[in-house]
């Protein structure tokens, strides 16, 4: 709602070019004691509340996903190390552009996203064992050729190396390549832009058959009030052997 009318009053063009700042502003409105964003640490009375399905950080953006990664990466990401994260999360991706201790590379090939690069998953122009960490998160079921974007993530990864991996899942794996048609792949796979629908066994198969090591983080706890975290959630993280 709130996120509506900032767009009847503000035309979409200069909203792109300041959202931060507008934020920032909009946070105001929310600052209070009760919860708090782990990502840009803003004490909040409430977040913004999506459809029951997301809570939003007023004040950097973040998804409640977002923040559930980034909680996950703070105990993952080491000093000096190489970090590739696709698609990334703004509010992610201006953090992790503050540290000077590791070096951040985003990419995004859609344009969708205001990143560093823009690369093909399924044909990677990097060399091999570049990156320490690669973060992968609600890309494949964007990708027809899924095996070949996983074989060029496991090419790039360095041994020793881990890519946190997910995507919107569900009980049985399912795709079908007749089916091209936005309508008809919004019927089928949740998404106008899907592909396919993964379940956690099914991605964490085709993760292994490329020669990754795969654990599944499964998030089942009550769900984080304070950090606006929701439960059942799923991050696969795949570890490159030595």
């Amino acid at each position: 709602m709130v996120k509506g009318i900032v767009r009847r009053v503000i035309p979409g063009r200069l909203l792109a070019e300041h959202e931060y700042l507008l934020r920032r502003v909009l946070a105001i409105l929310y600052r209070g004691n009760r919860h708090r964003c782990n990502i840009c640490g803003y004490g909040l009375r409430a977040f913004i509340e999506i459809n029951d399905e997301d809570r939003l950080c007023p004040r950097c953006g973040s998804s409640s996903r977002a923040r559930r990664l980034y909680m996950i990466l703070e105990n993952e990401v080491n000093s000096e190390e190489r970090i590739l994260h696709f698609s990334p999360s703004g509010a992610i991706r201006r953090a992790y552009e503050l540290r000077s201790d590791i070096e951040y590379t985003t990419t995004d090939y859609a344009g969708e996203f205001t990143a560093d690069k823009c690369i093909d998953i399924t044909d990677i122009d990097e060399s091999e064992n570049v990156y320490d960490k690669i973060i992968c998160y609600h890309v494949l079921e964007h990708i027809e050729e899924d095996k070949n974007a996983i074989m060029e993530l496991f090419r790039i990864l360095k041994p020793g190396g881990s890519c946190f991996v997910q995507t919107p899942f569900s009980e049985e794996m399912y795709e079908d390549q007749s089916i091209t048609a936005p309508e008809d792949r919004l019927i089928n796979f949740g998404q106008e832009d899907h592909v396919r629908v993964y379940s956690v066994e099914g991605l964490k198969s085709r993760l292994t058959e490329q020669g990754f090591r795969v654990e599944v983080l499964v998030m089942n706890g009550d769900i984080d009030e304070y950090y606006g975290l929701y439960p059942g959630e799923y991050v696969l993280k795949a570890h490159k052997p030595r």
